[in-house]
């Protein structure tokens, strides 16, 4: 499913209805195996999904949470995207897997893959981002060739420059494949996959789409 579906939910009801999902997805995949693995990235979006499971507490001890994505700033500082899916994740009973230092994003890359190469991903939950980036792959970049499970970012044009991500290949190992897009700034991103656009959220393959009514139609800022 790499063009997204037309929608009509307002971003809350988009946020409720892909924690409900992702909280069946994870329980079903522990019940087979014992254990979870879900991958997410950052962003408000993604955020706003994770306190919601949360909320819920469905099974998440069984759960094993990676990052698909993290900015090679200070450990533990606010910026990072393991400081905000701790604290969207906090007394789930969910074990969060973080990168750890990463002052140089290859061997930060190289070690997290090291690290979580064995595991795999049953969920991956990713956000569109308005420029069509997921995770830390943007368009046009040369970390999307890139085939290495977690691969270095560097000279991304968001900042900060150096980030690490999960790779296409990797997210696209994921058993379900989520993305989310919520708000108009989404819009043009959304349209530009419509048209043909073979942007990094095409290239992942996604299985399933979760967009808000300004997402999908009007682009008008929510």
């Amino acid at each position: 499913m790499s063009v997204p579906p037309p929608s009509d939910l307002e971003g809350d009801d988009v946020v409720a209805h892909c924690a409900g999902d992702i909280a069946d997805l994870l329980a079903a995949a522990a019940d087979l195996t014992g254990r979870a693995v879900l991958a997410v990235c950052g962003g408000s979006a993604a955020e706003r999904v994770l306190r919601q499971i949360a909320r819920d507490a469905r099974g998440l001890g069984r759960v094993t949470v990676l990052l698909a994505d993290e900015r090679c700033t200070s450990e533990g500082g606010d910026d990072r995207n393991e400081t905000m899916v701790r604290a969207a994740l906090a007394g789930s009973g969910a074990t969060v897997m973080g990168v750890g230092p990463a002052d140089d994003p290859a061997v930060a890359a190289a070690s997290y893959d090291a690290r979580t190469a064995h595991l795999r991903i049953d969920v991956a939950l990713v956000s569109l981002a308005d420029d069509g980036h997921v995770a830390s792959l943007f368009p046009g970049h040369p970390a999307l060739d890139d085939a290495r499970g977690i691969v270095p970012v560097t000279g991304s044009p968001k900042p900060p420059a150096n980030r690490l991500s999960m790779s296409v290949v990797r997210l696209r190992g994921a058993h379900h494949r989520l993305v989310v897009a919520i708000g108009g700034a989404k819009h043009g991103a959304v349209e530009l996959l419509r048209s043909g656009g073979r942007g990094p959220a095409a290239l992942i393959e996604p299985t399933r789409w979760y967009l808000d009514r300004a997402a999908s139609h009007d682009g008008a800022a929510r």
